[in-house]
Order: structure tokens, then C-alpha cells, then sequence
């Protein structure tokens, strides 16, 4: 599966980035902010793009709902620490597949990847 992590955070998009690799996936060089993540979709096509949703600028929501109107057949996924009931219900309702959180073990990561694979 080919994949976009955006994050602003190189760390953990690195951490996201290396343990997708290890489990077979392609995973582009991590984005940083909303614009990177726009450029980085039209020249990569992802099939799965994981977001954080605290980011500077434009936040991850609004990315998500950009994602969805300009990539309706990518599949949008959270990566974040956010846990709030409200947070949740706005992902769902812009599409997003669900929410990795950070920080995450192995398990949790083939997890959500099988899930992913289910649908």
C-alpha cells in the first residue's frame, strides 16, 4: 500500500514512516503542514494518508476535509494523541477510516492496518 504520514512533528512521522515500512508498505517522505500534504498527494497518489491533527497553520481537520473533496478514493486516517469524543465524531464525519494514536505499539499499528485492509 502506498502511504503519506503529515506530521509536523519529524519524530513521529519517522517512527510512523519506518514501522509502516517494516510492515511492506511504501510510505513517502513525511509532509510537515496542510500545503506540503496537497503537493505530496498529486505527485504521490497515495492510497492512505495518516494526518495529525495538531499542526501548525491549517490544522489536521481541515486537511482531512480538503482530502476528502480533492482525493475522493484516498482513504484519510487521524495520527494523534487527541483523544476527545468530539474530535472522533468530526474525523468520522468528514470520512476519516479511524485514529492511530500516538504513541502506538506494534500490535496496535498491524491492528489498525488490518482493519484498513478490510475495507
Amino acid at each position: 500500500m502506498k502511504i503519506l504520514v503529515v506530521d509536523d512533528n519529524l519524530l513521529a512521522a519517522g517512527i510512523l514512516k519506518t514501522a509502516l515500512e517494516g510492515e511492506g508498505h511504501e510510505v513517502a517522505e513525511p509532509a510537515q503542514d496542510y500545503d506540503a500534504a496537497l503537493a505530496a498527494c498529486r505527485a504521490y497518489l497515495p492510497d492512505l494518508v495518516f494526518v495529525d491533527l495538531v499542526m501548525p497553520g491549517r490544522d489536521g481537520l481541515e486537511l482531512m476535509e480538503t482530502l476528502r473533496r480533492e482525493f475522493p478514493s484516498v482513504r484519510v486516517a487521524a495520527f494523534s494523541a487527541v483523544e476527545q469524543a468530539e474530535v472522533d465524531a468530526r474525523i468520522r464525519e468528514l470520512g476519516g477510516i479511524g485514529v492511530l494514536r500516538k504513541p502506538f505499539s506494534m500490535a496496535e499499528l498491524r491492528a489498525f492496518m488490518g482493519s484498513v485492509d478490510k475495507e
